[in-house]
């Protein structure tokens, strides 16, 4: 857990919310207790959209055109599930509320070899994406990528990330993760899948024969409103796709994580307040020698290194990279969609489910390395588990970041495009990538490198997937360890349930409530307590947590009279 503080900060960052169609209410509130330093990072995005890719390589700046018209671009795209299965999508099913957003960056370095020592190794000195690429590319062309911006109604997403061994990789987690969840290709045509499910999902008169159809208009080949078992598999695809796309996600915003702290940089990406600091004095510090470079991204004297002391002062130099390196964070996320609840979870943090009188239903469950089958990936990967940890250190089996787990040719083969795990879903013990049509492995790839799912620590989430049912669903809490480790899931939906039942409206001040309450058992971390509060739950009569907290003063005084 690492050093304590004499005394807890108490003070709160407390956030509220509601959806669109008033559906859900949320709030979260976070607490940096008596750890040393704050680690957590929190999402609350009330409306999700999918954003589909439209990308126009040119020349140069100067001939870079907007797409400004979506219609014509696709008039049928046939699509496949992740069983392989057809269905088709009508792409002018929703293009009139589509967004279209435009952003240039030049192209990357997609492969290991154009990483920036040439030879594909990292050094801690690693500057960013712009630069490594301007230094390894002679002739850069521009991208200019455009998305169009499918709103999703009915979604939304609430995550915890606990970070450990630094804050970088929680709070990266946090900026960017919804952006990589829109952009994953299963995530899209869940999008186009639901557009196309509106449009088809129109009752007709059945009684109508083709030739009054035709006359009215309708069109003989006009599709019939879905039979339940249609809609039903069209369904089952949807939570398959959905499913897929968080799996996804979090390989995704891994490998996102790992070029960041190599230097390398990822497009469209949001840093960290502190990250964005220390990049502007690495600018100012490119900018101050530019006069004694030789213009090819070297170093007058040819071998790359630059001025490293001046590099180090700038940016902290190997201990700040290793700071980076040695970061990681664990990941709940939860998305309420109109007919499912989906936790995707890597770590310990914990989401829990309250319906029908506050039955506790568990959305995820811990990733421990000493778990029996969390175990046996780990020594099958080359580590050990010693004292309930990763090789005596890590106390968790999954999670982001924790690149000193994981094997850097894995990230490195990667490159700067996305990925999925379905890459190499046929890899085991044999750790190697998943061969290509041809049988040969992928280029860029090795034959010792891990599949992702076989690290010591992997990004592979579980995922439970719940019904949702507006009569009896009452709340979801989705919280870090800081909570979990002073109260069961059983504890914390009855603690969330009485405050509530005491009088109080206002869920900021439920989730406060929760972490002075967790703060009192004992916690000594870092804590985050994030409430989504569905229809079913009702608010008592009484108080609130202003009673609740008047009662405890009074409580705390009477007893230190009592001591007197």
């Amino acid at each position: 857990m690492g050093n304590l503080l004499v005394a807890p900060i108490t003070e709160k960052e407390t956030h509220r919310g509601v959806t669109e169609d008033g559906s859900l209410e949320y709030a979260v509130s976070s607490m940096q207790g008596w750890r040393i330093h704050m680690e957590d990072a929190h999402i609350c995005e009330a409306v999700l959209y999918a954003e589909e890719e439209i990308v126009n390589d040119t020349a140069s700046a100067e001939d870079q055109e907007v797409v400004s018209g979506i219609g014509h671009l696709r008039k049928k795209a046939k699509t496949m599930d992740d069983d392989g299965d057809d269905f088709f999508v009508d792409a002018d099913a929703d293009t009139a509320g589509a967004d279209v957003t435009t952003s240039t960056s030049p192209t990357e370095p997609s492969s290991a070899s154009s990483l920036p020592n040439g030879d594909g190794s990292t050094s801690p000195n690693a500057k960013n994406s712009t630069r490594n690429t301007m230094a390894t590319n002679t002739a850069t062309n521009t991208t200019t990528q455009t998305y169009r911006r499918m709103k999703l109604d009915g979604h939304s997403i609430f995550s915890v990330f606990d970070g450990h061994g630094g804050s970088f990789a929680a709070e990266y987690s946090g900026l960017n993760f919804v952006r990589v969840l829109s952009r994953q290709p299963s995530f899209i045509k869940y999008a186009m899948l639901i557009n196309d499910l509106k449009a088809r999902d129109v009752p007709v008169d059945a009684t109508l024969d083709n030739e009054a159809k035709d006359k009215d208009g309708l069109g003989s080949d006009r599709k019939l409103k879905l039979t339940p078992a249609e809609k039903a598999q069209i369904q089952l695809q949807m939570s398959k796709l959905l499913e897929g796309a968080l799996r996804d996600a979090f390989l995704d915003i891994d490998r996102e994580i790992w070029r960041e702290v190599h230097g390398y940089g990822n497009k469209d990406a949001i840093l960290p307040m502190n990250a964005m600091a220390k990049n502007k004095k690495e600018d100012d510090m490119e900018n101050d020698n530019d006069s004694s470079s030789n213009g090819d991204g070297q170093s007058p004297d040819g071998n790359g290194d630059g001025d490293d002391e001046k590099f180090h002062e700038a940016t902290g130099g190997e201990d700040e990279w290793q700071q980076k390196q040695d970061s990681g964070t664990t990941a709940v996320t939860v998305m309420f969609t109109p007919q499912w609840i989906i936790c995707a979870n890597a770590g310990d943090s914990r989401s829990v489910y309250s319906k029908q009188g506050n039955c506790t239903i568990p959305l995820s469950y811990d990733h421990k390395p000493d778990d029996e089958a969390e175990e046996r990936r780990i020594y099958d990967a080359g580590g050990f588990v010693r004292a309930g940890r990763v090789e005596g250190d890590l106390a968790v089996s999954r999670g982001l970041g924790d690149f000193r787990f994981k094997e850097d040719d894995l990230y490195k083969a990667m490159g700067d495009q996305m990925v999925s795990f379905s890459q190499y879903e046929d890899v085991s013990a044999v750790k190697r990538k998943k061969r290509g049509e041809n049988g040969n492995v992928p280029e860029g790839s090795r034959s010792h490198i891990c599949s992702p799912v076989d690290q010591k620590v992997s990004p592979m989430p579980d995922i439970i997937v719940q019904n949702r049912n507006p009569d009896t669903d009452e709340f979801v809490v989705v919280a870090c360890d800081g909570i979990f480790d002073v109260c069961t899931n059983q504890e914390c939906i009855a603690m969330t349930a009485d405050i509530m039942e005491a009088g109080e409206k206002d869920l900021g001040l439920v989730c406060e409530e929760i972490l002075d309450c967790c703060l009192e058992k004992g916690s000594k971390d870092n804590m985050t307590a994030l409430i989504v509060k569905m229809p079913a739950q009702k608010i008592g009569q009484g108080g609130g947590v202003a009673e609740r907290r008047r009662l405890r003063a009074q409580a705390a005084v009477n007893a230190k009279r009592w001591c007197e």
